[in-house]
């Protein structure tokens, strides 16, 4: 740093930095979770919307991160450092409640946009919207509140001055980020309205870094300093009392034209309850309409086509359909038993208020994820099996939804009962079936096919049933004997009667079968290559957005074989570039950085569909995880110190540095095989210890991305200039890590899978660790 013109003091207390740290991370925490949780309210959140939102997030604090490590090497004044910590404290907390502000009335300001920003009401946002949105609520605040930590961290490096300075610094933000994310996430955001949350997390940043500039300053001008402190408190902390009334506010513009009943968050996602005029409630999830209260006809369709394709229907199995009538369908037969299960068990409370008193007596409503129930139940169990299985959920638009159409999924459904009969609602059309339509349609009907005893029968329409049974005459598409049927169990369905002769029409279905049968086979969908919800996400974007929907499709284009070998080839490029010019050695250590924060984010992007896939719909437990990341950044940043304590020489740091991107590299090639034998040697029954597995592949990852930040300042700077090198190397991290996000949720994983994207990030760590080689050896 060039903070020399104002000599710093021995006695100059240290602990008011690494107490804003803590702050600026725990304020991080807090606004990230609540943006995140906002934006996913209103985008209908894939996992291309999460990697969007990350990479966004990730990208803005690199260059907030940057810019203010700059700005503070140019000061010549300590205190400046600290005051601009302040302002920037101001500012953040303006910006991120100004953010919430935008995502909550953007469906109606996209109303009056023109051109390509233009949606109409009730349509999902297209990449363009999503981008600009995330973008515009996003990156100021994102910029702001990594500026602050660039900001401290510099400070704290010039008051400390000792090579374990950085390893401390980045400890304590990851440690205040582990306590901000874990509030935010299991209490703030469902106790508090997300105005008061991030108000009261601005305040703290504010607070502590006002405190620490008035400490900074000599004793002559910090009485004035205490006075503007006790000023900006005062005009900032209304915002908190204000904040109920803000969030009252931008809930009506965002539901206009709505009598809102009630608007909850639980820990999986955002709940309205919703009346249009004098029409019946609508439950919407995520902006979503998901459920009524009414019984919608469609429902008919999809359980008494399954129901009927089963000589004597007794235990049936439902997921989702609650909120549209399907218990009350199923149980109109001589059932014994009906198990369903729900995607968030928050909603059985929402529909117990607002739809009536849920189903009991012969109903058995399972709190309890569907694939975490098959795992944990044998197959001897007496509740174990089904005659019938109907999956009431929309197509997978995300990887959650996704999990209940997988190969793996219909396998343990199938392994209790041989004779199950699945029910399945698809997207279909009247008229023409596009290619994106057939593709979506060939993969889901392929995972439930399982051998060649199974048949499929189907029934077209604006959507297109499936029933996947034993492949025996009982199975039929004939409407005379499905009536029949029908009559014979003594079951009234009105709606299904009256259009089940132009639903069957045997031309139509004999169409629709051709079409499908002609169609390419597509890869199967299975829980480590997601890849239906990947060609439903095109399929949907076709309807109103077709260039995001173009850039998706070309994607899905790319063979695996093309970019396994541009992926080496590109590696071996980098590796040669910096062989042959010098000049660029000098680049080697932040290219590593960015790097391994792209593979750590690659990495623990596939860790959460991992434990989503094998653990549950347990979303606690991933806010668990996420958790022991940080920890693994904070233990691996101060193990690194340790390691910079010892030996501070930057060849040393180089040569360390390369030893953690040989364990990266390897961990990056043995993934998969990780998670297997994870989950091989589990208990069948313990959900607990398969967790424990995925926490400590998560802990080990941070730890290994959390090592090489101390180290990569250590070899790339002068003791003198830790602090401005500490903050570059952060928002390389930063900038890798938003790039990784992106990539990673919208491509790498649905398209090639986890062991695809492991493999890839493997191929990455041992480019990056050749780069370091070829700096250490050109240096040494």
């Amino acid at each position: 740093m060039t903070q020399t013109a104002s000599p710093i003091s021995d006695s100059q207390p240290v602990w008011p930095v690494a107490c804003n740290i803590f702050a600026i991370g725990v304020c991080c925490g807090i606004i990230q979770v609540v943006l995140i949780r906002q934006l996913l309210a209103v985008c209908s959140g894939s996992e291309l919307t999460v990697g969007i939102i990350l990479g966004v997030w990730l990208f803005s604090g690199a260059l907030g991160c940057w810019w203010a490590g700059r700005q503070a090497k140019a000061d010549a004044d300590i205190t400046r450092t600290g005051a601009r910590v302040a302002l920037l404290a101001c500012f953040g907390l303006l910006a991120s409640l100004s953010a919430i502000a935008l995502i909550r009335v953007s469906p109606e300001l996209f109303l009056r946009l023109p051109g390509i920003f233009a949606t109409q009401r009730g349509e999902m946002f297209g990449l363009v919207q999503i981008l600009s949105l995330t973008l515009l609520a996003t990156f100021p605040a994102a910029f702001i509140v990594e500026a602050q930590f660039g900001a401290a961290i510099s400070l704290y490096a010039a008051l400390r001055r000792d090579s374990s300075a950085i390893a401390r610094s980045y400890a304590v933000d990851a440690a205040g980020h582990l306590v901000g994310g874990s509030a935010a996430a299991y209490f703030l955001t469902t106790r508090l309205d997300p105005y008061t949350a991030v108000a009261a997390a601005g305040l703290l940043a504010l607070f502590s870094a006002l405190v620490l500039w008035t400490l900074l300053l000599p004793t002559r001008r910090a009485a004035v300093a205490r006075l503007c402190t006790i000023a900006v408190i005062l005009l900032v902390a209304p915002a908190v009392l204000a904040a109920g009334a803000l969030d009252d506010y931008t809930l009506n513009v965002r539901w206009r034209g709505y009598e809102l009943l009630a608007n909850v968050d639980t820990l999986q996602s955002n709940i309205v309850v919703a009346r249009h005029g004098k029409a019946g409630k609508v439950f919407f999830i995520n902006g979503q309409p998901a459920a009524y209260t009414e019984t919608m006809p469609d429902i008919q369709l999809l359980v008494h086509f399954t129901m009927l394709q089963h000589p004597n229907p007794r235990r049936v199995m439902l997921v989702g359909g609650l909120g549209i009538g399907a218990i009350e369908e199923v149980t109109k037969y001589d059932i014994e038993r009906l198990d369903y299960f729900e995607l968030d068990p928050g909603l059985l409370r929402i529909y117990a208020d607002y739809r009536g008193a849920l189903p009991a007596g012969k109903v058995h409503i399972w709190r309890q994820d569907l694939r975490t129930y098959l795992r944990s139940t044998s197959r001897d169990a007496a509740a174990s099996g089904w005659d019938v299985a109907i999956i009431a959920l929309p197509p997978p638009l995300t990887a959650l939804v996704n999990r209940y159409y997988t190969r793996e999924c219909f396998e343990q459904i199938v392994a209790r009962s041989p004779d199950t009969v699945i029910g399945l609602q698809l997207p279909g059309t009247q008229t023409y079936y596009s290619a994106d339509l057939l593709r979506l349609n060939t993969t889901l009907l392929a995972a439930p096919t399982i051998g060649p005893d199974r048949r499929v029968v189907l029934m077209p329409g604006y959507s297109l049933y499936a029933a996947i049974g034993p492949d025996s005459d009982y199975m039929t598409e004939a409407p005379d004997e499905i009536l029949r049927r029908l009559a014979e169990r003594n079951v009234s369905a009105p709606f299904w009667e009256s259009v089940i002769y132009d639903r069957l029409e045997p031309m139509n279905i004999e169409f629709v079968r051709e079409q499908l049968d002609k169609f390419p086979p597509s890869p199967l969908n299975t829980d480590l290559r997601p890849i239906a919800y990947f060609y439903n996400q095109i399929y949907a974007m076709r309807q109103f957005h077709p260039f995001g929907a173009k850039l998706l499709q070309e994607a899905a284009g790319l063979p695996w074989a093309l970019v396994l070998a541009v992926t080496v080839a590109a590696a071996l490029l980098l590796v040669s570039l910096f062989w042959v010019f010098r000049s660029l050695r000098r680049f080697a250590v932040p290219v590593a950085i960015a790097g391994t924060g792209f593979i750590g984010m690659v990495l623990q992007l596939a860790v959460l569909y991992g434990f989503q896939i094998y653990v549950g719909h347990i979303y606690s437990l991933i806010g668990v995880l996420s958790g022991a990341f940080m920890v693994g950044l904070a233990a691996g940043g101060l193990f690194a110190g340790r390691l910079v304590a010892r030996n501070a020489a930057p060849q040393a740091a180089l040569r360390n540095l390369c030893l953690a991107l040989v364990i990266l590299a390897a961990t990056g090639f043995a993934f998969t095989l990780i998670i297997r034998v994870i989950t091989a040697i589990a208990p069948a029954g313990s959900t607990w210890s398969l967790a424990a597995g995925f926490f400590a592949i998560s802990l080990f990852l941070g730890a290994l991305v959390g090592v090489q930040f101390p180290l990569a300042t250590e070899a790339a700077g002068e003791p003198q200039e830790r602090g401005p090198v500490a903050a570059a190397m952060y928002a390389a991290d930063l900038l890798g890590a938003s790039s990784g996000a992106v990539i990673a949720g919208a491509l790498l994983v649905p398209l090639f899978g986890i062991v695809g994207a492991s493999v890839l990030c493997g191929i990455l760590a041992c480019g990056l660790l050749a780069v370091c080689m070829v700096h250490m050896f050109g240096t040494s």
